[in-house]
């Protein structure tokens, strides 16, 4: 897909249908678009991050596992709230 904006919820429906003309049952989903520009995705201290969030730190990209905020990307180790990308 192409022509998206960032952090933006898009709800988008698809329906398959063959050369005879069957159509499949309509498949629904939600997605999040990612803000991917360079001058938001550095971890900051006391911003709020969620699932799916991606920071750098010290020029390594994480991701956020889950709701976190305060705690620093490079010591989230194996159980912690980041996974280095």
């Amino acid at each position: 897909m192409t022509g998206l904006s960032k952090k933006t919820e898009y709800n988008v429906e698809i329906v398959a249908v063959d050369p005879s003309g069957n159509r499949s049952d309509t498949a629904r989903a939600t997605f999040m678009t990612l803000d991917t520009s360079a001058e938001n995705n550095t971890w900051q201290k006391d911003k709020v991050y969620v699932q799916g969030d991606r920071v750098t730190f010290n020029g390594v990209n994480y991701e956020a596992k889950w709701w976190n905020t305060g705690q620093q990307p490079d010591q989230s180790g194996d159980f912690g709230p980041w996974k280095k990308l």
